[in-house]
């Protein structure tokens, strides 16, 4: 199984990402790797529209009775 190495630095502009760590707000708890080509980063989500989408995703999980 791999492991997401957590002492990744994030450089886009983001500061509400949920993967941003709490203590180290540059750094990426998420990805293995933040370089996109100069590119935006196409995994960013701020943090409300995630728990939006993680309680989503429970509620169909409780309709299905998988959680």
């Amino acid at each position: 199984m791999k492991t997401v190495q957590q002492d990744i630095t994030c450089t886009h502009p983001h500061e509400d990402c949920f993967g941003r760590g709490q203590v180290y707000r540059t750094k990426c708890t998420v990805l293995t790797d933040c370089n996109f080509g100069g590119r935006d980063c196409p995994f960013y989500k701020n943090k409300k529209q995630y728990e939006v989408e993680k309680a989503e995703l429970r509620a169909r999980e409780l309709e299905r009775g998988i959680g």
